[in-house]
């Protein structure tokens, strides 16, 4: 199962993570901040601007 989150790197999103990756599942997520995009082998994150529209395709 995959899933995309966003706010993962909030409060509640890095327990909600850690959850779902202990589980199994494979998570990506959309931040504003590139610095926070940090891939590892079941968790990938994308940049997106809400503000302009912008998000990445392969998210």
């Amino acid at each position: 199962m995959k899933i995309l989150i966003t706010g993962a790197t909030g409060l509640v999103g890095t327990e909600l993570v850690k959850l779902l990756l202990k589980n199994g599942i494979n998570v990506n997520f959309l931040t504003t901040s590139q610095k926070k995009i940090n891939n590892k082998p079941n968790l990938k994150g994308f940049f997106w601007n809400p503000e302009k529209g912008i998000i990445n395709e392969n998210a």
